[in-house]
C-alpha cells in the first residue's frame, strides 16, 4: 500500500475522535509528500447520540468554511435559487399573493412571502454582495489590522469585543482601545453581572477601555479625541457598533406604517406583517420585538413561520406564535474562551460550519422537476441566517406539488457571521489527498529509529507509517455494542428493539448519561412501561458534576416515572425464573430485561502488545504527553476516549485533541518542532430526556443548569444527527420533495 515516492499519516479509529482529526488534517498535511490513511474497524460511522434512540424506538425511519455557496440543494427538483436585490413588493388587493421586482426588473410571484433581509453592517464585516469581490475585502482588512500598532474600536457591544478578542489572540502587542458609551462592556439588556464578568475578561486581555464616552470622529495625526476630551492614540479606528437593517423596500412599498422609528418590520406574535398582509411574514434580525438581535434566534423565528405558512397553505388558520426565546449569548475572546453562558469552542464552531455545509452543499440525486409554472411559489427574501433557517424549516412540510420554494438573495452564498470577525483577522489556510482503508489493526511496528513503522491489519495487510495517530474508542455493552460490520446492524437492532418492546420491566444498570438517555428513550416511545435506573452513587451520574445538575438530573428521571435505586449496585444481567433481580443489599426489583450501560472497555490491547505495557494504565488508557505524543514514541500520537487524562470521556473533546494533534503532526512533517499543547477543555455536557425533556450542564463561571427547553433544542429533538452527517460529508436526512 505504502509508495516508495510518498509517506503515510495513518489514523486508526472510525470514531469522531479520528474523524475530526482526519478533517484537520487534511487541509494541513502537504498532499506532495504525504498520503492520509483513515483505518477503521467498521465500514461505517456510528452516531452514538443517535444509536440510542435507533436501538430503543420502534421508529424505522472558516474563507471556505465561512463563505459557503448555495448547492444543488436550492435549485433541485422544485427549488431554485434567484440571486439579485429586491426593490419592490406588489400585493394583490384580495391579498392572496403579489409579485416582488429585482433590481435587475426581474419579477417573481408570490403566494406567501417571508422577509428575512437582515441588515447593513460596518466596516470589515460589511461584505461585498458578490462572491468575487470578498477576497479583495478580506486582504484589504487583513492588511488594515497587520499594518496597524493602535486600533480603536467603536462600540463595546459583542461584535466589539469578539474583535479586540481576536486581535489580541493573533497580535497580543498591539495596543487594542474599545470606546463604549455605557459604564460596562454590552448594553443594559444582559444582566449587570454578565457585563462585569466580560467588562474584567477583555481587560485581563490588555485591551484598553474607555466607557461612558463617545468617538465620533476619525483619526487625525495618529490621535483621535472622544467626546469628553480624551485624547487616545489611533492609526486604525474600526466601527463595530451593530447594523442598519435592509428594511427600506419594505416601507415603500407597503407604507411606512409596515416599520417601527427604527427600521424594523411590525409583526404579529404569527410572525406575520399584520392583518393586513396576512400572506407577508418577517423574520430574524429586522423583526420589531422586544429580544437582542441574535442568529440562534432565527431557529425559533423559522420554526414559527413554517408552521404558520404551512397552515395557510392548507387553508388552514396559521397557528403558531412567537413568545421570544431563551436568552443564550455566546462571546469568544479570541479562540479557546467564551464566559456565558458556555463554552463555544472549536468543536461548536465545527459544528454550525457542518451544519452550513450541508445545508448549502448537499447533492443528492435530482428527481423529475415539476414545472413552475404549475405552481404558486412561496418567496423568501434573504439569504442570510433567518432566511435560510426558514428555508430549511418549509423544505420538509410545503406540499411540493402545490408551491415552489425560492430564496432570493442579494448575495450569491451566504456569509456566516460568527466567524467573519475570525477570518478577517488571521491568515489562510490550503487542502488535499485522501484514502479509506476498512480494516481493524492487530499490532503496531516502530522502526529503531522511531521515523515511522506500519501497521497490521486483521487479515495481514501491512500498511506503512510516517505519523501514526491512535484514535480507536473503546468496547461498549448492551444495545450500542454495535457489530462492525453495517449489514450486521440491521439484525441486531431489531432484535433489542423486539426485547424493549416485549419487555415490561426494563432495568438499566448504571445512572450515568447513557443509562439517562436509555430510561428516557424508552420511557419516551413506551411511557407504560416500568423503567428502574440501579446505580452505585447516591445521585445520578457521578462526581465530576457538581450537585446541583445531578439534583436535577433526578428529578428530572423520576418526574417522568423512572424509578431510581442509588447507593447500590447489580452484579449481574441474569434475570430468576420469577422475573427478580436482586441488588447486593438485597432489594428485589421486577425484571424481564436488564441492559448495562457501565461506560466502556478501551480499545488499546493491541497498543500494549506492540509497545510494551508502560504505554498504558492500568485502566488500559493511553499514556501521553500534552502534545498528545506517546511517552518515547514521538511519531505516535493518540486522542479521543482512550487517553489518559483526567477529563470526562465525551465525544466534544474530541475537537480539541484534533486540532492538537494535528498542529504538531503538522509541525514534524515539516521538520518543526510540535509545539501544540493541550491544557483541557471546560467541562459541559447536555443528556437528552426523551424527544423534548434533558438536562445540560457549563462548567463556566459558577456553573450553569439548562433545562428542557435549551437541551430539546441543541440534542434531544434531532440527536445532533445533521450536523455529525455534515462532518461525515454526508447528505441530509431531509426528505426529497
Amino acid at each position: 500500500m505504502a509508495t516508495s515516492a510518498r509517506q503515510n499519516v495513518v489514523i486508526v479509529g472510525g470514531g469522531m475522535a479520528g474523524l475530526l482529526l482526519f478533517n484537520q488534517l487534511y487541509s494541513t498535511l502537504d498532499a506532495s509528500k504525504y498520503d492520509l490513511v483513515f483505518i477503521s474497524a467498521r465500514d461505517h460511522y456510528v452516531h452514538y447520540p443517535g444509536a440510542l434512540r435507533m436501538v430503543t424506538s420502534p421508529q424505522d425511519d472558516l474563507e471556505d468554511r465561512v463563505l459557503l455557496p448555495f448547492g444543488p440543494r436550492f435549485n433541485k427538483d422544485n427549488k431554485k435559487l434567484v440571486i439579485g436585490a429586491v426593490t419592490s413588493i406588489v400585493e394583490k388587493e384580495d391579498k392572496s399573493g403579489g409579485h416582488v421586482v429585482l433590481e435587475d426588473g426581474q419579477k417573481v410571484e408570490w403566494a406567501f412571502l417571508v422577509l428575512t433581509t437582515g441588515g447593513k453592517w460596518r466596516d470589515m464585516v460589511d461584505l461585498p454582495l458578490a462572491k468575487s469581490n470578498v477576497k479583495a475585502h478580506i486582504d484589504s482588512w487583513k492588511a488594515k489590522f497587520e499594518n496597524s500598532n493602535d486600533i480603536v474600536l467603536v462600540g463595546g457591544g459583542v461584535v466589539g469585543v469578539e474583535l479586540a478578542g481576536e486581535l489580541k489572540d493573533f497580535w497580543p502587542k498591539k495596543n487594542v482601545t474599545i470606546v463604549h458609551a455605557s459604564e460596562t462592556l454590552l448594553n443594559p439588556a444582559y444582566p449587570q453581572k454578565f457585563r462585569q464578568q466580560v467588562t474584567r475578561r477583555i481587560i485581563k486581555l490588555g485591551v484598553n477601555l474607555i466607557l461612558s464616552d463617545y468617538l465620533d470622529t476619525t483619526a487625525s495625526q495618529g490621535e483621535v479625541t472622544t467626546r469628553s476630551g480624551k485624547a487616545i492614540v489611533a492609526d486604525l479606528i474600526v466601527q463595530t457598533r451593530g447594523f442598519t437593517p435592509n428594511t427600506q423596500f419594505i416601507s415603500s412599498s407597503l407604507g411606512t406604517d409596515a416599520l417601527s422609528d427604527s427600521g424594523f418590520v411590525k409583526v404579529l406574535p404569527t410572525l406575520q406583517l399584520s392583518e393586513n398582509h396576512p400572506r407577508i411574514f418577517a423574520g430574524g434580525d429586522i423583526i420589531d420585538w422586544p429580544e437582542q438581535k441574535q442568529s440562534v434566534r432565527a431557529y425559533v423565528h423559522a420554526s414559527i413561520i413554517a408552521k404558520n405558512v404551512l397552515a395557510l397553505s392548507k387553508g388552514k388558520q396559521p397557528p403558531a406564535k412567537y413568545t421570544s426565546s431563551f436568552d443564550v449569548t455566546l462571546i469568544s475572546l479570541g479562540k479557546l474562551f467564551v464566559p456565558f453562558p458556555f463554552n463555544l469552542t472549536l468543536s461548536a464552531m465545527n459544528a454550525i460550519n457542518n451544519f452550513f455545509s450541508t445545508l448549502f452543499c448537499s447533492s443528492k440525486s435530482q428527481s423529475k422537476q415539476v414545472a413552475a409554472e404549475d405552481k404558486k411559489n412561496i418567496v423568501i427574501v434573504g439569504g442570510g441566517f433567518a432566511g435560510v433557517s426558514v428555508f430549511n424549516a418549509l423544505y420538509d412540510s410545503v406540499d411540493a406539488s402545490m408551491y415552489n420554494l425560492i430564496l432570493v438573495s442579494a448575495r450569491d452564498y451566504f456569509a456566516h457571521y460568527p466567524a467573519t470577525i475570525r477570518m478577517v483577522v488571521i491568515p489562510e489556510e490550503e487542502l488535499e489527498n485522501s484514502k479509506l482503508v476498512v480494516g481493524k489493526v492487530v499490532s503496531i511496528h516502530e522502526s529503531d529509529d522511531k521515523t515511522g513503522g506500519h501497521v497490521t491489519l486483521e487479515d495481514g495487510q501491512k500498511i506503512d507509517w510516517s505519523f501514526l495517530v491512535l484514535t480507536p474508542g473503546g468496547k461498549w455493552q448492551g444495545p450500542v455494542n454495535l457489530p462492525d460490520a453495517k449489514k450486521d446492524n440491521s439484525a441486531f437492532i431489531n432484535s433489542w428493539r423486539a426485547k424493549f418492546e416485549k419487555a415490561n420491566d426494563v432495568v438499566i444498570i448504571g445512572g450515568g448519561a447513557v443509562g439517562i438517555e436509555f430510561a428516557g428513550e424508552v420511557k419516551e416511545f413506551w411511557p407504560h412501561k416500568n423503567v428502574t435506573i440501579v446505580h452505585g452513587q447516591p445521585l445520578l451520574l457521578n462526581s465530576s458534576y457538581p450537585k446541583k445538575f445531578r439534583d436535577d438530573a433526578g428529578r428530572r428521571v423520576t418526574s417522568i416515572g423512572v424509578n431510581l435505586v442509588l447507593s447500590d449496585f447489580l452484579d449481574s444481567t441474569d434475570i430468576s425464573s420469577n422475573g427478580i433481580v436482586k441488588t447486593r443489599k438485597g432489594k428485589e426489583i421486577s425484571a424481564d430485561l436488564v441492559i448495562t450501560t457501565r461506560g466502556f472497555v478501551p480499545n488499546t490491547d493491541f497498543i500494549a502488545a506492540s509497545l510494551g505495557d508502560d504505554t498504558l494504565t492500568e485502566s488500559k488508557l493511553a499514556k501521553i504527553l500534552p502534545t498528545f505524543q506517546l511517552v518515547n514514541h514521538p511519531r505516535i500520537f493518540a486522542g479521543g476516549d482512550i487517553i489518559d487524562w483526567e477529563e470526562q470521556k465525551q465525544a466534544a473533546k474530541c475537537t480539541g485533541h484534533s486540532a492538537v494533534i494535528a498542529k504538531n503532526v503538522t509541525a514534524l512533517s515539516r521538520a518543526q518542532t510540535p509545539s501544540a499543547v493541550y491544557k483541557g477543555q471546560t467541562e459541559a455536557i447536555l443528556i437528552s430526556i426523551g424527544k423534548s425533556r434533558g438536562t445540560a450542564f457549563i462548567g463556566v463561571l459558577w456553573g450553569f443548569v439548562l433545562g428542557d427547553w435549551f437541551t430539546s433544542m441543541i440534542k434531544s429533538k434531532s440527536l445532533l444527527v445533521e450536523m455529525m452527517r455534515g462532518q461525515m460529508k454526508l447528505d441530509s436526512f431531509a426528505k426529497s420533495a
